[in-house]
Formats: C-alpha cells, sequence, structure tokens
C-alpha cells in the first residue's frame, strides 16, 4: 500500500505542473513571438536605411559587430539580453547624414521604439517628416541641420519632445555641417578641440587653452567680410583655425591596415616639406628637379591638392602635428581670392583652362576644410567660392568649361561638383537651379540611351581629327559621370549604377606595358569613389587591385619618401601634364577615399 502512496502523489502533481507550464510557458511564448516580430520588423527598416546609404546602430553594436562604447547610449536604455540573443537587439541609433532620405524615406522611424539618436544632416527631409519622430520616447538627439526643416517645425519638435536634445539652425542652408573624421585620423584632433559648452558654435572661443602649441602657432588669418544677410562669419576677429565649433565625432568602425597608415603618413610628411614660405605648394617640385618639369603651372590647384590630403588624413588647421601646415595653406588660398569668389585670378591672355580646375579644386579644399571644423573665417569665403561656380555655369548645357557661363565638359564638371556637393555637405548655399542644370548636363554626357552608365567628356566637340575623341566614352569620363550621378541621387541599385560597376571592373588599375601603358591616377580616384559607394563585390574587388597597386609602389627611401615617381614603374598618363606632386596628392586622396569619407551611399549620394 505504502509503494504505491508515491505514484499517486505524482499523478496529483501532474495536473498541477502542466498548469503552471502552461502559465508561464504560453505568456513568454507571446512575448518571445512578439520580440520577434519586433526584431525582424526592426531588420526591415535597417535595411531600407542602409540601402539609402544610412547606418544603423544596434544595442549589441555599432553596425558591424564591434561593442556600441557611445556613452550616449544608456545601457539601462536597451534590454539587458541585447547581444546575447540577436532577437534582443534593437536599433538606438540611426545616421542617415548627407544622404538624400526625404519624408517618406524615414517613415519606418516611428517603428523604432527604443531609437536614441538620429542624424539627419543634410537630407531633403520637412516638418512633414517629423512626424515620425513624435512618438518617440526614448530619443535624445535629434540632428536636423542642413535639412528642409523650417524653425517652426523645429519649434514644434522641441515642444513635443522637450527631453530631446536637437541640434537646428535658423537657416537651414547655412547650418554648419561638420565632416566625421575617421578615429584613427583623430590623432591631434581630441588633443586640440574638445566638445563645447552649450551654446558654443560659431563665432564662439575655442575651449582650447589659448597657450596651447597649436595655437599659438597659427599665422595670423584673415579678417572676415560681411556675409550678403548682414552678418559676419563669426566673432569679431577669426583667424583660421582659432575660432572653431566642436568638429564631429570620429567615426570608430574604421581603421586602416597599418601599411596603409604608414602610406598615408609618409606622404603627408612628404608634402609638409614642399610647402613654401607663403603657404602654398607648386607643381615644380623642388627636390624632383632633375625631371621634366610638369607643362601645368598652378600654384592654386598645387596647394589646393595638398590641402585636400592633409584634411583626408585628419590633419585640420588646428591639429598639433600639421595645424600650422594647413593654416598657411588655407592663408594663401583666402589672399590670393578675388572680389568675384574666383580663388584663381586670371591673367591676360589666359584660356582659363588652368583657372577652371584650379578654382573648383580650391573651393573644395575650402569647403572640406569648413565642414570638419567650421572655422569662422572660411565660412564666407567658402560661400563666395561656390557663388562663384553656379554663377560661371553653362545655364543652356548646365556644366562647366574653361571660360565662365561659356561651355561644358565632364572632367571639369567633374571638379566642380565635387566642390558644390562638399559645400552642400557643409551648410553653405548652392541653388536648386545649379543642382538641376548638371543633371541636363549628365544626360547630354551620356554615350547613348543605350548606354546610361557610360559618358563621354564632351558631346558638343568639334568633329575633326584632333578632338572627335571628346564625343566617345572613356573609362575616366564614365567614372566622373557615374560618381556625379550619385551625388545627384541615384541609388546604387538603378540598373545603370550597377552596369557601370560592371564596366569599372573590367577595365581594374594596372601599369599596363611600356606599349600600351596603363596607368591613370585620375582614372582611379575617380573610380575608387564610385565603386566604394557601390559597395560590396563591386568595391571588394577593386580595392584589392588598387591598394596594394598604390601601397607598394610608394617610395620608401631618400629624399623623395613618400611621393610617387610619375614615370616609374611606368608614366601616369597625368605625370607630363601635373608631376609628382600632382600623382602623388591623387594616389594619397585616393588612398584616403575609404578612410576620409563614409561611404557614399552614408555620405551624399545615397
Amino acid at each position: 500500500m505504502n509503494s504505491t502512496k508515491p505514484a499517486t502523489l505524482a499523478a496529483g502533481k501532474l495536473p498541477w505542473l502542466l498548469t503552471l507550464g502552461l502559465v508561464v510557458c504560453v505568456p513568454l511564448g507571446f512575448l518571445l513571438a512578439r520580440r520577434w516580430h519586433q526584431y525582424e520588423a526592426d531588420r526591415e527598416v535597417a535595411e531600407q536605411l542602409e540601402r539609402l546609404g544610412g547606418r544603423v546602430t544596434w544595442s549589441s553594436g555599432a553596425g558591424d559587430g564591434e561593442p556600441a562604447t557611445d556613452e550616449s547610449v544608456d545601457a539601462e536604455a536597451v534590454s539587458p539580453l541585447a547581444g546575447t540573443l540577436p532577437m534582443f537587439d534593437e536599433i538606438v541609433r540611426v545616421d542617415l547624414s548627407g544622404t538624400n532620405a526625404n519624408d517618406a524615406d524615414i517613415a519606418g522611424l516611428a517603428r523604432l521604439s527604443k531609437l536614441r539618436e538620429v542624424d539627419l544632416r543634410g537630407t531633403q527631409v520637412t516638418d512633414e517628416g517629423l512626424r515620425a519622430l513624435q512618438t518617440l520616447g526614448e530619443l535624445r538627439r535629434i540632428d536636423l541641420r542642413a535639412t528642409r526643416v523650417t524653425p517652426e517645425g523645429a519649434a514644434i519638435l522641441r515642444e513635443l519632445l522637450p527631453a530631446v536634445a536637437l541640434d537646428f539652425h535658423g537657416d537651414p542652408r547655412r547650418a554648419a555641417l561638420p565632416r566625421a573624421t575617421p578615429a584613427f585620423l583623430q590623432r591631434g584632433l581630441r588633443k586640440t578641440i574638445a566638445p563645447g559648452p552649450p551654446g558654443s558654435g560659431l563665432g564662439s572661443k575655442s575651449v582650447r587653452s589659448p597657450s596651447s602649441a597649436s595655437a599659438s602657432a597659427l599665422p595670423e588669418g584673415v579678417r572676415p567680410s560681411p556675409m550678403s544677410d548682414g552678418s559676419t562669419s563669426g566673432g569679431d576677429e577669426p583667424r583660421v583655425g582659432e575660432l572653431m565649433s566642436p568638429p564631429a565625432i570620429a567615426r570608430q568602425d574604421v581603421r586602416p591596415e597599418l601599411r596603409t597608415e604608414t602610406a598615408i603618413d609618409l606622404g603627408v610628411s612628404y608634402l609638409s616639406q614642399g610647402q613654401l614660405p607663403d603657404g602654398r605648394w607648386t607643381f615644380a617640385d623642388a627636390k624632383s628637379a632633375a625631371e621634366p618639369q610638369p607643362t601645368v603651372s598652378s600654384d592654386t590647384a598645387a596647394t589646393a591638392l595638398s590641402l585636400l590630403s592633409f584634411l583626408g588624413a585628419g590633419h585640420h588647421q588646428a591639429d598639433e602635428t600639421q595645424g600650422p601646415v594647413v593654416a598657411s595653406g588655407l592663408k594663401y588660398l583666402l589672399a590670393n581670392q578675388q572680389s568675384d569668389g574666383n580663388l584663381f585670378p586670371i591673367a591676360e591672355g589666359d584660356d582659363g583652362v588652368v583657372s577652371a580646375y584650379s578654382h573648383a579644386i580650391a573651393t573644395l579644399a575650402l569647403c572640406e576644410a569648413y565642414g570638419m571644423t567650421q572655422d569662422a573665417a572660411l565660412r564666407e569665403p567658402a560661400q563666395r567660392a561656390l557663388d562663384y561656380l553656379s554663377n560661371s555655369q553653362d545655364k543652356k548645357l548646365g556644366g562647366w568649361r574653361y571660360r565662365p557661363g561659356e561651355g561644358a565638359d565632364t572632367s571639369v564638371t567633374g571638379w566642380v561638383m565635387m566642390a558644390l556637393q562638399s559645400g552642400r555637405l557643409a551648410g553653405l548655399d548652392v541653388p536648386d537651379e545649379t543642382w538641376s542644370g548638371i543633371a541636363r548636363w549628365l544626360d547630354q554626357a551620356q554615350a547613348s540611351p543605350e548606354t546610361p552608365h557610360l559618358y563621354v567628356y564632351n558631346p558638343q566637340a568639334p568633329d575633326t581629327t584632333a578632338q572627335r575623341h571628346g564625343r566617345q566614352p572613356t573609362e575616366s569620363m564614365s567614372a566622373v559621370g557615374l560618381l556625379l550621378r550619385l551625388y545627384s541621387g541615384w541609388r546604387r541599385e538603378e540598373p545603370a549604377m550597377q552596369a557601370g560597376a560592371d564596366y569599372l571592373l573590367a577595365h581594374p588599375p594596372q601599369w599596363g606595358t611600356k606599349d600600351d601603358p596603363a596607368r591613370d591616377i585620375y582614372y582611379w580616384y575617380y573610380a575608387t569613389q564610385v565603386l566604394l559607394h557601390m559597395g560590396g563585390r563591386h568595391w571588394d574587388e577593386w580595392n584589392s587591385m588598387i591598394h596594394p597597386l598604390l601601397v607598394d609602389s610608394q617610395i620608401k627611401e631618400g629624399e623623395l619618401t613618400g611621393s610617387w615617381d610619375p614615370d616609374r614603374p611606368l608614366p601616369d598618363r597625368w605625370g607630363p601634364t601635373a608631376g609628382r606632386h600632382y600623382v602623388t596628392t591623387l594616389n594619397l586622396l585616393t588612398l584616403q577615399v575609404y578612410y576620409r569619407h563614409l561611404p557614399l551611399y552614408v555620405e551624399t549620394a545615397k
């Protein structure tokens, strides 16, 4: 009888255990299913944003599997299981800065209940698009600079979300948009510029000690001229590099191989030794005087390309190591700017060929420097340089050529549009009709309706033996055209963009042979930008070729260490034109493309 008692007790407990299991497991299963559904919804939103070129940060990492370490993301605000099980990850930050995202594109943000930060700088978002953000109770920061949001819209959002830190300027067209600089390139940046207190901005004194080495080493700068609205460019007497807002926080997820970083450092060191006392550089490099001298002379272009190389390596005008070099170069450009904004005064009898390229490249350098630092002394000169470009556009054709308002070609237009895009990202003014004109030119420069991924130098070229080649599509012009299409809003999924990327891969970077040289750093530079923005297999294949080609061919010993020989191992197409300095700076810029920019679909033409 006693032997049956345990069995009876077990049988009596069984219904109770089943009931307890149902009570616990059914709600738990429901909660897990609900969480999985939310996770899938978040993944769908993330994929949509990434197709635009945006980046999302999950609670377990920065979008690439690395732990999220940003102090602004509260550990208590996300699930304690985040990082343990993927389904418990939640999107806490969205970065659409510089993309062409519009109101419809950000509607999905309303589904991200744990979203803490949104960066919409430089997007096409308007007041209507802010509806997607109004119900997000976890939001702590929104960046609306350089958007189409009105002051009224921003005020309403502040009222609805009082706990949110809102970055917004009353006139979004003049909002300063810092360019994020990779962490590894900010070695001196964090030492010289710390985040300012609330209210610090354009015209505010930097929190750096005025006795700091970098500040004392800076040359006297240029005082600001009044803006068109009567205001000054900030502060009473801003000097280049002295009055600056906090720069953008560095991206933590991109670090180069050691040999790439070494190559960039060597190149920058080489350039710093070639700067002349007045701050300029020249294509006629004194160290390589034994070489044939370049046929082109433009200290403006040589200086601008050098500055871009420094900026691309994270060295700005307040940097501890190279700050004086950069500031001196910027001062040279500003000192030579004309009243109409032109950074290269055309001498009598000049055909404008050198001037057109020089001004565009110099404008790009000014806008990059201003966008990285918000240096008040650069704002007004950069805006005037942009205005000169807009005013010199051929209004009928939509592009630029050698003389202001007369003719167009894809090469000059390429440099111009890079400058305009940099200015737009820096929050400066570029008229809508300027962008419309560029789109019109690109339509004309397409090789044919059947090949929208191929572009020509000049479809208007005379039908002569010497110039009819301008009507034929080439690798370099196609790379330029594709990049400008990205800037104009084409998505990488476009069939023409995919065909273009395939075309560029079919013409890979290589030296060629003595009888058939293929070295062309101009083409490589543009193609590298395009394929980085395309991503995926296109970028992987191209990068596996261009990276070793450049790093391995850099001079590693002697007084020319850090430079690239324009003639060896085989001549570069542009070596005779602009020489060692041009080849070296373009090689550096090509190496820096991945590290100095967020991938373009994260920055501009997404």
